[in-house]
């Protein structure tokens, strides 16, 4: 029975000798290493669907444009057939048959092996049944070959003829999936070709200058097998690495320690080399038939589980990282170590691990590519950890992932979704979840908005070398505090009285006594909450009857019945303006209690520029406690203070408005404002230049940016003494 070739290729498995493989071009290479006769005869495995031409000659009005991209590793020819009305694939593989031939072959010349995929597009219509008109397929679909891999010249011809009975079987099945689409014609043909190198374990490779100190303390261990004989020993890098390790051929010295030989005779006696089975495995290792050779070593050998490494450097990688030579000027012994274990990192990655249970025997080899990946070579890691460390408290390694561990118990837990290869997922005892934060439900009693004004002084002649042009000095501010249903509780603007005086300190020293005073009022008024309530706008009996607005929890919103009431029910109100609230359940209540007391300190664009002069003043206040979250080495998210007042705990928190905007402030503000329409929604600026407005004063320029001769201000007299002819030169300024 002939079977179609698509699906060998579909199912990457051998129908002659019923092996299975990971990929298409694994596949390809077991057959012309294994069966070259299915290069040879087109016929015997492939049912051919029309005719097909054998002439090489070139069709003239074909043009492929060539395109090629990451210098050279990948290229594309792409040609348009929409004009010669081909209707199958047949068509268009015996009408470019001799392009493509030409095409593959120069390229098999010049790379020696390479990767290659087609794609086809074509035109799809079909007749409307109620508009009898004709539909066509937008977009137009795309049929894509297998990737294949070409290792010589005969297998160019059989490539073609493998493509063109996939895309006969696709078109078959897109009919099928969408009834009555028929092709008009076939619109495109792209060749896609990539460098493919085929990895082989192959003769003994010298150690690379990189590892050459791993290999003097003991770490590795390169048994040399260079010497060609006609048993082969120079191709079995792989069955000596296993046979030198010290569960198999190491020689005991004493308890813990082994002596090893890199001469592969030693390890080729009958009492070493009986103790593992190498039947039928093959050597070099054939690595288009990996997990096949690795399930069939684990299958002979029960006690030995393996764990195989890669490793590949470039050229340029190990130059300068040997001994004295590495470029670290001054640096100690385990700077150097670090220097050279960082690029042995890069170059590891984990290659294969034996995924069955435990076993008696753990070897762990290490399989290094050449630069050119044109050669391969075992070599025996005998000690993984101390291969891989980067620190000295690295005690484990996951043979998985390579990630380092200092502690058993975070490496147990790293196995639970690496190792095993499953998500380790802790659920909560209690399936349903409710929001209990109920603290985030309170307003801040507090809040201040704060901003510093500086002018641009020229920097003094020091030596440094960078070119400082200016030095911003902070010369005025003002903050303004309010509460938490919005009312103005304080404010204070300050302007520099002498050159020589710390803005930044006066500011830091008056703000301190603001919040001191407000701490007091929330300290004064906790003490005595239940005293001074107001209550003036509830009825306790209309809340039992059940009458009242507040007959549900003010957190949780459960409709509090009279066993409630019973238990104990609390009367939620405003710390500041002392105005009852709502009732609330009363561990839900005393969950809600502001302790620390929480003040923000809000600074537009802060992070960027007021967070620096307010960090270099802070320990003027003898705050012991702040914390600083930085967002780069010259900017700051928040700035926390934590402090202590009459046995209370308190927390300014300092951040930036800008991080919560989507635009600036000025086109916030001119939005929101609306060319006056929107002039209830800035009281507090209406009540703050009240007396300003009323002297002639224009509202509209209070919502838009003004200009600031910043160039013209370098020193704090100038905001007293300002000449009419600066006036003129900043005029001048602003227009450039």
């Amino acid at each position: 029975m002939e079977t179609k070739i698509t699906d060998w290729f579909r199912s990457r498995q051998c129908y002659i000798c019923k092996d299975s493989f990971q990929s298409v071009s694994e596949l390809e290479k077991h057959l012309l290493v294994k069966h070259p006769e299915f290069y040879k005869d087109t016929s015997k495995y492939l049912v051919v669907c029309g005719e097909t031409s054998s002439s090489v000659n070139a069709a003239e009005d074909i043009q492929f444009i060539k395109q090629t991209f990451l210098n050279n590793v990948s290229v594309e020819y792409f040609a348009f057939v929409d004009d010669l009305n081909l209707k199958s694939p047949d068509d268009l593989f015996s009408y470019v048959y001799g392009n493509l031939v030409n095409i593959l072959s120069e390229e098999l010349i010049q790379r020696k092996s390479y990767k290659a995929s087609i794609y086809m597009e074509a035109l799809f219509s079909k007749v409307n049944p109620e508009t009898n008109e004709k539909e066509f397929t937008t977009p137009m679909p795309i049929f894509r070959s297998f990737q294949h891999a070409v290792l010589n010249q005969s297998m160019i011809p059989k490539l073609i003829d493998i493509v063109s009975n996939k895309f006969l079987t696709e078109i078959e099945y897109f009919n099928l999936e969408r009834s009555g689409w028929n092709i008009e014609f076939i619109a495109s043909v792209e060749l896609k070709i990539i460098n493919f190198k085929p990895l082989k374990a192959s003769s003994y490779v010298p150690t690379p200058l990189l590892l050459k100190m791993k290999e003097s303390s003991g770490c590795i261990l390169n048994v040399k097998n260079d010497e060609i004989t006609a048993d082969g020993d120079h191709l079995k890098c792989f069955a000596y690495s296993i046979l030198s390790s010290d569960f198999i051929g190491g020689l005991a010295k004493d308890k813990n320690r082994h002596v090893h030989w890199q001469d592969y005779k030693v390890y080729k006696q009958p009492d070493i080399i009986s103790k593992v089975n190498f039947d039928n495995i093959g050597f070099p290792i054939d690595f288009s038939r990996f997990e096949h050779v690795m399930n069939k070593f684990h299958e002979q050998n029960p006690d030995i589980s393996l764990t195989i490494i890669g490793y590949h450097e470039d050229e340029e990688m190990s130059k300068n990282v040997w001994k004295d030579n590495i470029l670290l000027p001054n640096a100690s012994k385990w700077g150097l170590y670090k220097a050279r274990q960082t690029r042995i990192l890069k170059n590891v990655f984990p290659l294969y691990i034996f995924e069955g249970s435990e076993r008696k025997f753990q070897i762990d080899l290490l399989l290094v590519i050449s630069p050119d990946y044109t050669n391969s070579h075992f070599m025996l890691i005998r000690n993984l950890t101390s291969f891989l460390r980067l620190n000295k408290t690295t005690n484990y390694i996951c043979r998985s992932c390579l990630s380092q561990f200092h502690s058993p118990d975070s490496f147990q837990q790293h196995k639970l979704y690496c190792f095993e290869k499953q998500a380790s997922i802790s659920f909560p005892k209690n399936p349903i979840m409710k929001f209990q934060n109920y603290k985030q439900m309170v307003k801040v009693p507090f809040c201040y908005y704060l901003d510093f004004e500086a002018y641009l002084k020229k920097p003094d002649s020091i030596n440094s070398s960078y070119k400082i042009l200016q030095t911003h000095v902070p010369c005025a501010y003002s903050f303004y505090c309010l509460s938490d249903n919005g009312e103005k509780v304080s404010s204070k603007t300050y302007v520099q009285q002498e050159s020589s005086e710390n803005v930044v300190k006066t500011l830091l020293v008056d703000l301190m006594e603001d919040v001191t005073h407000r701490l007091n009022t929330l300290i004064e008024y906790q003490k005595n909450s239940h005293n001074t309530m107001d209550t003036s706008s509830i009825s306790m009996t209309d809340i039992l009857n059940g009458e009242s607005s507040f007959t549900h929890c003010y957190f949780c919103e459960k409709r509090l019945t009279s066993k409630d009431f019973e238990k104990k029910v609390a009367y939620h109100h405003s710390h500041t303006t002392r105005q009852f609230l709502g009732v609330a359940c009363n561990d839900h209540n005393l969950a809600a209690r502001i302790q620390p007391f929480l003040i923000t300190i809000v600074l537009h664009n802060g992070s960027c520029y007021d967070f620096e002069f307010i960090i270099e003043q802070l320990n003027l206040l003898g705050i012991s406690n702040i914390d600083i979250i930085p967002k780069t080495s010259q900017k700051f998210l928040v700035i926390i203070c934590n402090i202590t007042r009459n046995g209370f705990h308190a927390q300014l928190r300092f951040i930036d408005s800008f991080q919560f905007l989507s635009t600036s402030l000025s086109n916030l503000c001119e939005v929101v404002y609306d060319n006056g329409n929107g002039r209830d929604k800035f009281k507090l600026i209406y009540d703050e230049f009240a007396n300003e407005i009323d002297n002639g004063l224009t509202p509209d320029d209070l919502f838009h940016k003004s200009l600031f001769p910043y160039q013209l201000l370098t020193s704090f007299q100038d905001l007293l003494t300002f000449m009419i002819q600066n006036i003129f030169m900043m005029i001048f300024e602003m227009r450039q």
